[in-house]
């Protein structure tokens, strides 16, 4: 058990996102997660628990597409159990058919009747019910059909699943692109890509090693020791293998958005247990320093705050191995605090234009209008925000007037003062680069403001 309680709280993709005070679907997804995994493997000896396991999967779709990696865990195991085993179709078919009436109620509760029908593809909407009966109706007939060889129950799940997946693509194509797929692209490409937590593990290991390595050697070794017991023969092996779909899944999308990490830390426990109790049986048998590296070492490497203090230090020891990520990371979290707006509360409502990252604490911390705020619907919102700090002033000043636009905040350290490389010569981002500001704006807040605030004059 001491892992298990320890572990998590050394984590600091787990941490971030239970600081005290922090509302976000994040850490509701996160214990959805562990919930699915938990009832996922204790599905296979207990069927009830797959019913359990298909309500979870629809209340983690209700409250955010982040969980369809998860989700997606959970239909690939329990078809793979029931290629496996034909006995396991009783818990594949409670499985789906309470994630197809769970999404179905949620659907209901989610949105007045009026729009139960309105497809989207970045909420829950008839799309993903679609899709949560399509499972469903995959899972039952597959279970009923005869096959008595695995073949044949993996063909018959496939060409059902194929089926119905092939009818939600038809019905809906739009969705093939994504959850994002209604981004404006030129959004896609300035905005969403440049987004830290949602780029590769590996550009975040090269940016912030100590982060990157925190979060991400976990949740690797984890996989590996996974997909070792769930190898071995064993009576608890299909219990490790349904883990391992649920960490494997949680892990590639690590891989290729390195927020991922924060769905794959708490499937990774087990198996950080595990190898922490194997190590510690290996010093209890013969003490001897190999021993004592082994037991140390795998805690450390599942300890990832601690790991990520010791590749900083590492860092520090050899300048310019890694960027200065980390730094500009704290200066930015620096102008994200509750006493960074202090001041700019104590001033008459506003409408403001601001760097898009600060926008929701704007809303939170003062009684202000902005903007944007890092939210994909707002897209316009966005757009506007990245044509104050690029776009030529002759754009720039009547959007301002169009918008009713009063104050000007900004973040010294926030990445949108860079500009993009298309910048115009006479944009914000370029006279601000040579100590410049246009003419229409007058600094208001003090010089040891977090903040610089500027307020627009009249034209």
């Amino acid at each position: 058990m001491l892992p298990a309680v320890v572990l998590p709280i050394v984590s600091p993709a787990i941490t971030a996102e239970f600081a005290p005070g922090r509302i976000d679907h994040h850490g509701v997804i996160i214990i959805l997660t562990l919930a699915m995994a938990w009832a996922g493997v204790e599905a296979v000896r207990r069927p009830g628990f797959a019913l359990l396991c298909g309500l979870l999967a629809a209340t983690a779709l209700a409250i955010a597409t982040e969980s369809l990696p998860s989700i997606a865990a959970a239909i690939l195991a329990f078809g793979l159990l029931f290629v496996a085993d034909a006995r396991q179709g009783a818990s594949m078919r409670r499985f789906g058919l309470a994630f197809a009436g769970g999404a179905a109620g949620h659907l209901m509760l989610f949105r007045p009747p009026g729009r139960w029908l309105e497809a989207a593809c970045d909420v829950l909407s008839p799309v993903y019910v679609a899709v949560a009966l399509a499972v469903a109706a995959a899972f039952v007939l597959a279970s009923l059909l005869p096959g008595r060889h695995g073949w044949q129950r993996l063909a018959s799940l496939a060409g059902l699943g194929g089926a119905g997946m092939a009818l939600v693509a038809w019905t809906w194509p739009g969705c093939l692109a994504g959850p994002y797929g209604g981004l404006d692209p030129w959004l896609q490409v300035n905005w969403m890509a440049n987004i830290v937590e949602a780029k590769p593990w590996s550009a975040s290991v090269a940016d912030l090693p100590a982060y990157g390595l925190g979060v991400g050697v976990p949740v690797l070794l984890a996989s590996l020791v996974t997909l070792y017991l769930a190898a071995r023969r064993g009576p608890d092996r299909r219990q490790w293998a349904v883990l391992a779909t649920f960490l494997l899944a949680a892990g590639l999308v690590m891989l290729v958005q390195v927020r991922g990490a924060r769905l794959a830390i708490m499937p990774a426990m087990p198996a950080a247990a595990w190898l922490i109790l194997a190590a510690r049986q290996a010093y209890l048998d013969r003490p001897r320093p190999a021993a004592i590296a082994g037991l140390v070492g795998s805690w450390l490497a599942f300890s990832g705050a601690i790991l990520g203090l010791l590749v900083a230090a590492l860092v520090n020891l050899a300048p310019g191995v890694a960027s200065d990520g980390g730094q500009a990371r704290a200066s930015t979290l620096a102008c994200l605090r509750p006493a960074a707006f202090a001041d700019l509360a104590k001033l008459a409502p506003a409408r403001i234009m601001a760097a898009i990252d600060l926008g929701a604490h704007l809303l939170l911390y003062t009684h202000h209008d902005v903007v944007a705020a890092p939210y994909h619907r707002n897209q316009q919102g966005v757009r506007d925000a990245f044509a104050f700090f690029n776009d030529p002033l002759k754009v720039v000043r009547p959007m301002l007037a169009g918008r009713g636009i009063t104050m000007v905040v900004i973040c010294p350290a926030m990445a949108e003062l860079d500009g993009l490389p298309s910048r115009a010569d006479d944009s914000f981002a370029s006279l601000y680069a040579k100590g410049e500001v246009p003419a229409w704006l007058d600094v208001i807040s003090a010089p040891d403001s977090m903040l610089t605030v500027y307020a627009v004059l009249p034209q």
